[in-house]
């Protein structure tokens, strides 16, 4: 990690004259975040230690290398300044004799092991599942409690949806303070080391995220609501318009948090967002005026642009029965040719409903 403490992250605003903790918090939340999953810190601790070995046995290689020379050019000229060489770089005290170190050097025991370190470098390190899975995981949202995202409910009112995005610069303060979790070697570099694994796993990257919270009985009333994100429809004259759907954004995460609320979020802006019920859900209906003292059903014409309704008091609240003798006048006086069950169900059958929701983009004020 680059942030040594969620100190580092506290921002001045001199707009409001006081201190922004947004990032701040976030990183901390990370951390816990780290702390309360023991599969990924571990693997995370795991990863961190094989880097630091990795850098002490390329540094100690580097030493003895420049030392001893390498393969059998082996400079045993003046071991007394290459034990001092030693000593000065890993502090260390040899009482043995010279002879002994000497021969040791010759043997290639302990000293002549950077061939062998030089051999391991080439070996890469990568993320571990645990880690990828985590912070895919956390650019997501997830495991981030849930007053983080609505500090209070009144901010997600009964039957609303509310769109949002987050602050790209959040998501990577989350991230760092789940990667704070263990220590290097207080000389190494973090950019110069564990940035690079990062990014070439993609878990440095791709922070924009966009999404909805909706909260609504319609999710508790349809289990299997559908919803699509920028759906773009087909343009078949096979179908009618807007009704087939060719593709729509991928999610990156869709959960139902409670019986009644749910977060949607994905990895572009937001356009258009369609729910619709089950597509398996068809039957026979009629809609209501606007009165709503009658119904009406639009005819499906020989000819498609032709848009006929027919309008009448179909239905008897107090009995709960459609007037299927008045329907069948209706639709046979705008049809031609014989009207029969067939023809009847043909008119009568419909799908299912669907809203389109189209945010307005907003208008920076002066």
């Amino acid at each position: 990690s680059n942030i040594a403490n969620q100190d580092q992250l506290y921002r001045f605003d001199p707009d409001f004259k006081m201190y922004d903790l947004s990032y701040a918090a976030a990183w901390q939340l990370g951390q816990l975040l780290a702390l309360q999953n023991k599969t990924f810190s571990t693997s995370l601790y795991n990863l961190k230690r094989q880097l630091s070995q990795k850098e002490i046995r390329l540094g100690e290689g580097a030493v003895l290398e420049q030392v001893f020379g390498s393969g059998n050019n082996l400079n045993t000229g003046n071991i007394g300044s290459t034990l001092g060489a030693l000593k000065n770089d890993f502090d260390v005290v040899f009482d043995a004799p010279s002879a002994v170190v000497e021969k040791a050097v010759r043997l290639g025991n302990p000293f002549n092991r950077h061939e062998k370190i030089m051999r391991q470098e080439a070996t890469e390190i990568t993320l571990p599942s645990e880690i990828i899975n985590f912070t895919e995981a956390i650019k997501k949202l997830d495991h981030v409690p849930f007053h983080y995202l609505i500090p209070n409910l009144d901010m997600l009112p009964v039957e609303s949806i509310r769109m949002f995005s987050v602050d790209p610069n959040w998501i990577a303060a989350l991230l760092e303070g789940a990667m704070s979790l263990g220590e290097f070697l207080s000389s190494q570099k973090p950019d110069e080391s564990e940035s690079s694994i990062w990014k070439k796993n993609d878990v440095a990257n791709n922070y924009n995220r966009y999404g909805f919270l909706i909260r609504s009985e319609a999710l508790t009333s349809w289990p299997g609501l559908e919803i699509f994100i920028n759906p773009v429809f087909s343009k078949s004259k096979d179908f009618l318009p807007n009704t087939i759907i060719e593709r729509s954004l991928k999610f990156e995460r869709l959960e139902r948090l409670a019986p009644n609320i749910a977060i949607c979020i994905v990895s572009e802006p937001i356009t258009s967002i369609l729910f619709r019920e089950p597509g398996e859900g068809l039957h026979f209906g009629l809609d209501v005026t606007v009165e709503e003292h009658d119904y009406k059903k639009t005819v499906k014409a020989d000819n498609p642009k032709d848009v006929i309704n027919i309008t009448g008091n179909y239905k008897s609240d107090e009995h709960r029965t459609i007037n299927i003798k008045k329907l069948t006048q209706d639709f046979s006086a705008q049809l031609s040719g014989d009207f029969h069950p067939g023809i009847f169900g043909y008119q009568m059958i419909q799908g299912v409903e669907s809203v389109i929701f189209k945010p307005q983009p907003t208008v920076p004020t002066a």
